[in-house]
């Protein structure tokens, strides 16, 4: 459902830094958000495009979770 990226292509057969990821994950995002708001998409498309939305905010919240689980492990180990 989301357009295809300008930017470059990721190589997913190495390690991909984390800056490279989140900028693509950021600009799908963007395309998703303007997607949405535009006029015409019937309700099944505005749901895909909900759904995408969902799915790249988690994807760039990973780091985040990761901080958490870490505080909370350290926190219970006390």
């Amino acid at each position: 459902m989301i357009p295809a990226d300008p930017l470059p292509p990721i190589d997913c057969t190495s390690p991909i830094p984390w800056s490279l990821l989140r900028q693509h994950l950021e600009h799908r995002l963007e395309c998703a958000r303007r997607s949405l708001e535009s006029t015409g998409i019937t309700e099944a498309q505005t749901n895909a495009y909900r759904g995408d939305i969902r799915t790249l905010k988690s994807l760039l919240d990973l780091p985040n979770e990761a901080a958490r689980r870490i505080s909370v492990t350290q926190h219970s180990a006390s």
